[in-house]
């Protein structure tokens, strides 16, 4: 009976340190997710002129992208024009695609 008591408080402790191991991980990868979110955050959006060119690049039409980014046809258009601005957003999803992509 001893042996056993004496397991399950080894078990316990080997619990105990494998939860306090857990949330100093999640507590590192909150870190990191704050500085990839900050990160993005500062980023200058994407020209019109890169727009265009991934777009271009990967042969997609402006209504094949537009489908892709799950935005209307027009807002592609207005932003090759530079006629409305390029959010983070979707920079970040437009650069992903290309990367997927390539």
């Amino acid at each position: 009976m001893k042996v056993i008591n004496l397991e399950l408080e080894k078990a316990r402790k080997e619990i105990v340190s494998l939860k306090n191991a857990i949330l100093g991980y999640q507590g590192e990868i909150n870190v990191l997710r704050e500085k990839l979110t900050h990160k993005a955050n500062y980023n200058s959006s994407m020209t019109r002129e890169q727009y265009k060119a991934i777009r271009t690049k990967l042969q997609y039409s402006q209504d094949e992208f537009a489908n892709l980014l799950g935005i209307d046809k027009m807002s592609v258009s207005r932003h090759e024009r530079g006629e409305r601005a390029i959010s983070n957003t979707l920079s970040i999803l437009i650069d992903r695609i290309y990367q997927d992509e390539k």
